[in-house]
């Protein structure tokens, strides 16, 4: 939970929750030409059992047309060439309306040597039940297209902490706890490291995370777990953000690494 608003130690609390969501976060572009990259969206890195793929929207590849995908990197924007997927769990019933836009992207070992160590969650970070309640404080951080400079590469991360909506907005909504996460979001009262604030357009933000963040139990300092990823912004009547769990993508992850069955206890 976070501390009460308006102190220094709850604006302190959310700059250390956004530290390790910031390192795995990065964008995502579509090549036009030889140097016109146009800004499609944000990315999480993941690592499982030796292999690293990117997630995002599945709607950001959309986005791309026919153009290359590419991402970047702190050596500037480069290809991503590997294996992809749009997933869905194939337990899930076809319902009308029922949204899972989530990506996968197999990255290539060359691609990943471009990073650190430190751009890719690992599987300890990631919240995997889908029964899970989730804490009172969820956080969110992307690349709005609004803030990012005119020209050159997209550098500007945006980050905002809120919580999660009640079950009437679930049903209100066509989404299920298990499959979904719906967080509350209007632009005029925002909560992030320097405070209340009016945010910016979100658009950009589709394929960033959305992490559950609690206190360590010894330490008591903010943990960050990946939950979810944003895919929509929603205003009235309902004003959330509307994410997909990770229970898809990471089905695909763990076939790629040859697990073909699993159950999140034994993750």
């Amino acid at each position: 939970m976070l501390p009460p608003p308006d102190t220094i130690a709850r604006l302190a609390w959310f700059r250390q929750a956004a530290t390790r969501p910031s390192q795995v976060t990065w964008p995502l572009y579509a090549k036009e030409g030889p140097k016109r990259f146009t800004f499609v969206g944000t990315s999480v890195l993941l690592e499982v059992l030796g292999r690293h793929f990117i997630l995002t929207a599945a709607h950001v590849f959309g986005l791309r047309g026919s153009h290359p995908i590419q991402i970047g990197t702190p050596k500037g924007i480069r290809p991503v060439y590997g294996k992809g997927a749009i997933t869905r769990d194939p337990d899930m019933p076809p319902v009308p309306g029922f949204k899972l836009d989530l990506a996968v992207q197999l990255v290539a070992p060359e691609l990943v040597s471009v990073f650190p160590n430190t751009a890719f969650v690992r599987q300890h970070e990631l919240a995997l039940y889908p029964t899970e309640v989730p804490p009172d404080t969820i956080l969110l951080l992307g690349y709005p297209a609004s803030i990012q400079p005119r020209r050159g590469p997209a550098t500007a991360q945006y980050s905002l902490g809120t919580t999660h909506c009640p079950p009437a907005t679930y049903s209100a909504m066509t989404a299920t706890p298990e499959h979904h996460l719906l967080v509350p979001f209007t632009k005029d009262t925002n909560w992030r490291e320097t405070g209340l604030s009016v945010a910016p357009d979100l658009y950009g933000m589709s394929g960033c995370g959305m992490w559950y963040v609690t206190a360590n139990r010894l330490t008591q300092m903010p943990e960050a777990r990946l939950a979810a990823q944003a895919i929509e912004w929603h205003r009235a009547p309902h004003y959330c953000l509307f994410g997909t769990k990770l229970i898809a993508p990471f089905t695909f992850i763990l076939a790629e690494v040859g697990i073909r069955k699993w159950n999140t206890d034994a993750v």
